[in-house]
Order: C-alpha cells, then sequence, then structure tokens
C-alpha cells in the first residue's frame, strides 16, 4: 500500500462519515420532530382539560357560592326592610293611640 491507497482508503472512510453522519442527523431530526408535535398534541390535551376542569370547578363551586351570597345578601336588605317598615308601623299606631286619647279629637274621630 502506498500514500494514494491511504488517501483514496481515506476518502472513502470520510465520505462514508458524512454520508452516515447525514443519514443519522435526518432521522434524529424526524425523531425530534416526532416528538415535538406528540409533546404539543398532549399539552394540547392537558391544557383542555385543565381549562375544562377549572370551568366545571367555577361553575359548580364558586357561581352558586356567589348565588347563595346574592340571595343572602338580598334576604338581609329585605329583612332590613322589613324591620324599618315595622318599626314604623309600631311608632304609626302609637302616635295614633295618643292623638286618639284626646278627648276632643277622639270624639270627631268616632263620628
Amino acid at each position: 500500500m502506498n500514500s494514494d491507497d491511504l488517501k483514496k482508503i481515506r476518502g472513502v472512510i470520510r465520505d462514508e462519515v458524512s454520508s452516515t453522519e447525514k443519514r443519522i442527523k435526518g432521522e434524529i431530526k424526524q425523531i425530534v420532530s416526532a416528538s415535538e408535535k406528540r409533546l404539543l398534541r398532549e399539552a394540547d390535551k392537558r391544557e383542555r382539560r385543565m381549562v375544562t376542569e377549572i370551568g366545571e370547578f367555577i361553575e359548580n363551586n364558586v357561581i352558586s357560592r356567589l348565588d347563595e351570597k346574592a340571595n343572602k345578601t338580598g334576604i338581609d336588605r329585605l329583612e332590613g326592610k322589613i324591620d324599618r317598615l315595622t318599626d314604623d308601623v309600631l311608632d304609626h299606631k302609637r302616635r295614633i293611640e295618643k292623638i286618639e286619647q284626646v278627648p276632643t279629637i277622639a270624639h270627631q274621630i268616632k263620628k
């Protein structure tokens, strides 16, 4: 074997290594691309599932509690109004009873 034979062998080996390297890089790119696509699909599924679960949680827990709070606030407001009206009615009743106790007014009211 002489120097030219070694150069030819080195050239063939370099070509084979380069060819194999390109093939391996292509395969790796395909594997990585497929993995990225699979991960993106899985991430989308999980995101949709999380959004659905959060929506259900809000619907089942938060909104019902807000409704309860709104109803309680409305009930408290109405009870306050009823209490004020009751106090006014009792106050008017006492005032009318006092007025009716004055003899001239009581006589005119009974006519």
